[in-house]
């Protein structure tokens, strides 16, 4: 059995690396409970046929001998899903996490140690692609597409080598003069045979290669970079940067930006973060601290996919946020369905009433437009007016931007129906 944790960076990252060593001891602890204690009297021998190791970090093996079937592994991964899932008090802070387990079998899937870990290893990644907190066992389907995602993985590592990564923009319209008020950075990977990649085509293989860090740190430094050279250029245009829920919570992060800002002297009030509502509620006292810390830089925030997380309002509150931007699939029914409706204009009144900035995401009708402008919508989004461009074709947007006095995230300037041709 292979056993990876779910959620244990998280807390490394949040309570320091001395919280997570006693977490660790904990979880073995757990661990030799359940194969010593709980299944004894299931296993023969369990005394001298169980052996429970620290595979490194956060990860465990676990080989059972003797174990009778795939139904006593299955009971055995069970209790140790269930066990893992209760709360571990650190001091005085109590933490949850969870674990993906991976099971193979000797001799059908190896006859030596060294074969039976990387079968379970493969299962194991397998469990985390479905979901988490859960077991799987190895299958030979599993290792071709391991092999494949081994590859996938190489690749993406390739690309920022080579640099193949870029990013490009989609613009954000003042919902009451329709001039660009700001633009979302996107990430988009030049790949040399498959065309341009979103990041949905690739994501999955950052993950695994655990380059969601690195890729992160590329994102926020380019587009600060791309924020500079506009200024410098007589354009003051805010863009947004997506990022991860894990870098979010890092102890690091709001000196990672103040770093970043510093290297490229731009204002920092040019620069807005954008992280989901999940993610920005998910360890409030963390996340308030760091965009506090932002905010106090200039920095703004803004929450990203809202109306589709479950967050508490209590806390959503207490974040220094400065815009609420709606989640695309609360529109695709706005123009047919009143519960849709109701719930779209609940947000921008909620918005509104809170002192936020409403963003509508994925607006692709003129109709769609004309709602949201009716319910007092302030910005909004969508293919309806430009898809993602690159850099260069943003500049063409724009050959002035004087400000707004008093509204420095709105920068005026018409997009034309010639620049909406640019733009598509």
């Amino acid at each position: 059995m292979f056993i990876d944790m779910d959620g244990f960076k998280q807390v490394n990252d949040a309570l320091g690396h001395s919280q997570g060593d006693k977490l660790l001891v904990l979880l073995a602890e757990r661990l030799k409970m359940v194969v010593r204690h709980d299944f004894a009297d299931q296993i023969e021998g369990a005394d001298t046929n169980v052996v429970v190791a620290r595979f490194g970090g956060d990860e465990f093996v676990i080989f059972v001998a003797n174990s009778g079937s795939g139904n006593a592994a299955q009971k055995l991964a069970n209790r140790i899903l269930r066990i893992l899932a209760d709360p571990f008090q650190l001091g005085s802070k109590s933490v949850q996490i969870g674990a993906s387990i991976g099971v193979a079998f000797a001799p059908d899937h190896g006859d030596d140690f060294r074969e039976l870990i990387r079968k379970a290893d493969v299962a194991m990644y397998q469990a985390k692609t479905l979901g988490k907190n859960r077991c799987e066992f190895y299958r030979e389907a599993l290792l071709e597409a391991a092999r494949e995602a081994e590859r996938e993985e190489n690749e993406v590592r390739e690309a920022m080598a080579r640099g193949e990564l870029e990013l490009y923009f989609q613009p954000l319209l003042d919902a009451r003069t329709m001039e660009i008020c700001s633009a979302e950075a996107l990430l988009r990977w030049n790949h040399p045979k498959r065309g341009v990649l979103s990041p949905c085509d690739f994501f999955p293989a950052i993950k695994r290669s655990n380059l969601t860090a690195a890729i992160d740190e590329w994102v926020i430094n380019s587009a600060v970079s791309k924020i500079a050279e506009l200024e410098r250029a007589g354009i003051p245009l805010m863009i947004a940067v997506n990022v991860s829920p894990n870098r979010l919570e890092t102890l690091e992060f709001p000196s990672l930006i103040r770093s970043v800002i510093g290297r490229w002297k731009c204002s920092p009030q040019l620069l807005q973060i954008e992280a989901t509502e999940d993610a920005a509620v998910s360890n409030p006292q963390v996340n308030l601290r760091n965009l506090g810390k932002l905010t106090d830089l200039g920095v703004s925030i803004a929450i990203d996919d809202f109306g589709t997380g479950y967050s508490n309002l209590a806390n959503l509150i207490m974040l220094p946020v400065s815009r609420l931007k709606i989640d695309r699939s609360l529109l695709k029914d706005i123009e047919h369905r009143p519960e849709a409706y109701v719930l779209v204009q609940t947000i921008i009144s909620l918005a509104n009433s809170l002192g936020f900035h409403s963003v509508a995401e994925g607006v692709e009708t003129e109709r769609q437009m004309q709602i949201l402008q009716s319910m007092g919508c302030d910005v909004l989004q969508g293919f309806l007016f430009s898809r993602p461009i690159t850099f260069e074709q943003l500049k063409l947007l724009h050959h002035s931007f004087p400000g707004r006095p008093g509204r420095p995230e709105f920068i005026k300037n018409k997009l034309t129906p010639a620049n909406r041709r640019v733009a598509a």
